[in-house]
C-alpha cells in the first residue's frame, strides 16, 4: 500500500511538472510598419525578447505590415474582417483616417484603466489621447510611446554639399528657406564628378515610406492656415465632404515635382522608380543631398559611419542633419512647421472577446513596452 501511495505521489509531481509543456501558449499579435531588420524595429525586437523573457508562457507575434499605404489597409482589412491586431503601432492621424474604418473620438469613448495609469500620467498624454481616434463598436486605449519631430514637414540633408552650395544648415533651420534656395543649392550640387558626362551626385530620388512627399509638400503645406487646419487628419482631402482642399495647389505641386525631375534634372528619371532602401543607400554613398526621412534615419548614417571608421566597410563618413522643408516663395506662403507627432500603440477591444486573461497580457504588453525605460 505504501509502495502505491509513493507510486501515485511520484506520478503526480511529474504531471505538475509537465504541465507547463502542455499549457496553451498567449500569443499577443502586434502589428507595426517597420521589419526586424531595421534599425528602429531591431531595437523594438529586443524589448519584445526582454518581455517575453519576463513573462513566462507569453508570445508575441510580430506582423509587418509594409510601408504606410500597405499598413493602412492591413488593418483596415484585419479589423473589417474583426481579426484584427490586438496592438498597432503609429500616429492616429495615419491610422484612422476618416474613411478608413475610424472617426474622431470624444473624450468619454477612450477607455484608459486607472490601474495603470497615475493621474499624472494621464494628464501628461494630452493631446495624444486626445487626438486618438476609435473605430465604431471598438473601444481604442491609446500607449503612447514616443515624440517624432519632423515627417513631412523636415527632410535628412548633406551638410557638406549643402555647406559647398553655399549655405549653412544652422541657419536654414533657424530662419527656413525657400524653393527658390532650394533650387540654388541644387544647381551647384548636383554634378558631374569624374568628367564622364554622367551626374554623379543627384538631389534627391523623389520617393519614400509616404511616396513623394518630398516633391509635394513643399509647394502645398507652406500655404498659410491656421495650425489646426495645415496639420489635419488629411491634407488634401475636406473630411466631411471627400472634395480636395484646393485641387490648383495640389496641381502646383505635382508639376512643381515633374519639373525638378523633367525640367532642371535635380533626380535621375530612373529615381522614381526606386523604392525608399534604395534612397536610403544612395545618400549613404553620397550620391544624392536629401533623402525625405525623419530624424530616426540619423541613427542609420550614425551606425554608417562607426562602420567607415572602424574599416569593417568602404565608404565616406557622411555629416547629416534634419533641415526643414522649403517653402513655396509666392504671396501667402510661409516657412513649413516642423511638426512633433505622437506615435503610440494601440490597443483595440477584441472581437471576439478572448478572455480576461489575454486582455490581462495585452495590458501588460503596452504598459511593459511604454515604460519610460524603453523610450527610444
Amino acid at each position: 500500500m505504501r509502495r502505491f501511495v509513493n507510486l501515485i505521489l511520484v506520478l503526480s509531481f511529474l504531471v505538475i511538472l509537465t504541465l507547463p509543456l502542455f499549457a496553451k501558449e498567449d500569443v499577443i499579435t502586434v502589428l507595426v510598419p517597420f521589419r526586424p531588420d531595421q534599425p528602429f524595429g531591431a531595437y523594438f525586437g529586443e524589448v519584445i525578447k526582454l518581455f517575453e523573457r519576463t513573462h513566462p508562457g507569453v508570445k508575441v507575434k510580430w506582423i509587418f505590415g509594409g510601408s504606410w499605404g500597405d499598413y493602412i489597409k492591413k488593418l483596415g482589412t484585419m479589423l473589417g474582417s474583426r481579426q484584427g491586431p490586438d496592438v498597432a503601432w503609429g500616429n492616429a492621424d495615419y491610422i484612422f483616417i476618416p474613411g478608413r474604418g475610424g472617426g474622431p473620438a470624444s473624450a468619454d469613448s477612450l477607455t484608459i484603466p486607472d490601474e495603470y495609469f497615475t493621474k499624472e500620467e494621464r494628464l501628461g498624454m494630452g493631446a495624444a489621447v486626445m487626438g486618438s481616434i476609435q473605430v465604431p463598436g471598438r473601444g481604442i486605449i491609446v500607449w503612447p510611446w514616443h515624440l517624432y519631430i519632423g515627417g513631412i514637414s523636415t527632410m535628412i540633408a548633406n551638410e557638406d554639399y549643402l555647406r559647398s552650395a553655399g549655405f549653412d544648415p544652422d541657419e536654414i533651420r533657424a530662419k527656413g528657406w525657400t524653393t527658390d534656395d532650394f533650387l540654388k543649392a541644387l544647381s551647384k550640387i548636383v554634378k558631374d564628378v569624374d568628367g564622364d558626362g554622367k551626374n554623379d551626385i543627384w538631389g534627391f530620388y523623389p520617393v519614400n515610406a509616404d511616396d513623394e512627399r518630398i516633391g509635394l509638400f513643399p509647394v502645398y503645406l507652406s500655404k498659410k492656415r491656421p495650425l489646426e487646419e495645415q496639420w489635419a487628419v488629411d491634407y488634401f482631402f475636406d473630411i466631411k465632404t471627400g472634395e480636395l482642399k484646393d485641387p490648383e495647389l495640389l496641381l502646383k505641386a505635382f508639376q512643381w515635382l515633374h519639373d525638378l525631375v523633367h525640367k532642371y534634372k535635380y533626380a535621375p528619371k530612373e529615381a522614381v522608380t526606386k523604392s525608399y532602401g534604395d534612397a536610403q543607400d544612395a545618400f549613404l554613398r553620397g550620391e544624392i543631398a536629401f533623402i525625405a526621412a525623419g530624424p530616426d534615419f540619423l541613427a542609420r548614417v550614425k551606425e554608417h559611419n562607426r562602420l567607415v571608421l572602424e574599416g569593417k566597410i568602404k565608404g565616406k563618413v557622411i555629416h547629416a542633419g534634419i533641415v526643414p522643408m522649403p517653402y513655396l516663395n509666392e504671396p501667402g506662403h510661409e516657412p513649413i512647421r516642423p511638426t512633433l507627432n505622437v506615435y503610440g500603440f494601440y490597443n483595440f477591444k477584441q472581437h471576439p472577446y478572448k478572455g480576461d486573461e489575454h486582455t490581462k497580457h495585452v495590458m501588460e504588453f503596452c504598459d511593459f513596452i511604454t515604460n519610460i525605460t524603453f523610450q527610444p
